[in-house]
């Protein structure tokens, strides 16, 4: 059951949007679409606060330095939504705008609740003013 929200939006159920997305994050791999930020990250479509430095452009994208790309990447957002839960505690609200909305809320409890300071969630204050 999708929940209304103000402005006409409505949320669909986490577990609708998990079950849906059980495979790797393609949005990722999207090069149609990009930007740089003025730190020289590589930042892939629409995914803001996800960043990749250009050095690393072009190489594989290892667990080892960008841990929380590659489960988004590899498993997409029900995986890293599991790791998160069981690693960090994440607990979800009841609804979510998108996939993407779900992200996003997963980031951002990492890097301002938990103060996890991965390479790939850049810019900090990304998180701080949303």
């Amino acid at each position: 059951m999708k929940h209304a929200i103000p402005w006409g939006l409505t949320l669909t159920p986490y577990e609708e949007i998990l079950s849906s997305n059980q495979e790797g994050c393609r949005e990722l791999m999207d090069v149609s679409h990009f930007h740089f930020d003025l730190f020289g990250s590589y930042v892939p479509g629409l995914c803001s606060g996800l960043a990749l430095h250009y050095t690393d452009l072009g190489s594989v994208v290892t667990p080892e330095k960008y841990p929380f790309l590659h489960i988004l990447f590899q498993g997409g957002v029900a995986h890293l939504f599991k790791f998160v839960s069981d690693e960090y505690g994440f607990t979800p609200a009841k609804g979510y705008n998108s996939k993407c909305h779900l992200c996003f809320e997963i980031r951002r409890y990492l890097v301002m609740e938990k103060g996890v300071k991965a390479k790939e969630f850049q810019p900090r204050g990304f998180y701080e003013d949303n």
